[in-house]
């Protein structure tokens, strides 16, 4: 029973520590940027953008040096030199072959990710909005993803919390049992 307590608890910390994916949106031959905030990170550790489709790294970045793939050459700006904690990265000139999810990697204490879903208007059966000829950025808010996140999570940490108080009263109630049968037993 003590291992299943041990599991829920790793539940719990994962629902709250989850990060939610920002979703940003592009044109064709548009630029997107894909944010990454790293503060408190380990600068003694690379952090990496990695695209999830073909789990090739689109940048990997330490210590001003950058290995990029052939789709990402010439296309990546970083940030991080003017800003340590400032892992994001500028997509130029997107194409639909950059259309996926990226995740930023980096230590702080622990790997913490943050990942983000680009949409490149055309890459599938979508219409594109009438703006698409001339390139701009869409970007959505990371907040609001954020603030939806926590309204999904409180609901399932109380169903959690009220689960682990009733298997508590439970494990309780059978040890009050067990208690009383061995007071019974030795009184007989």
């Amino acid at each position: 029973m003590e291992n299943f307590y041990i599991f829920l608890g790793m539940v719990v910390v994962s629902l709250v520590s989850g990060n939610p994916t920002v979703e940003v949106s592009s044109c064709p031959g548009g630029s997107v940027l894909l944010s990454c905030s790293c503060k408190m990170r380990d600068l003694s550790e690379p952090f990496r953008w990695q695209m999830a489709n073909n789990k090739e790294p689109v940048s990997v970045l330490r210590e001003g040096e950058e290995n990029l793939t052939e789709d990402f050459k010439g296309r990546v700006e970083s940030f991080y030199k003017e800003n340590p904690s400032n892992c994001s990265i500028l997509l130029k000139n997107v194409t639909y072959i950059h259309h996926g999810i990226y995740t930023c990697y980096y230590r702080s204490g622990t790997f913490i990710y943050t990942s983000v879903n680009l949409h490149v208007y055309g890459a599938t059966n979508d219409t594109q909005p009438t703006n698409c000829s001339s390139p701009v950025d869409y970007i959505i808010s990371p907040t609001a993803n954020k603030e939806m996140h926590w309204l999904i999570s409180i609901p399932i940490m109380l169903g959690l919390l009220l689960l682990f108080l009733f298997l508590y009263r439970k494990v309780q109630g059978r040890a009050n049992e067990r208690q009383r049968a061995q007071i019974h037993r030795s009184v007989v």
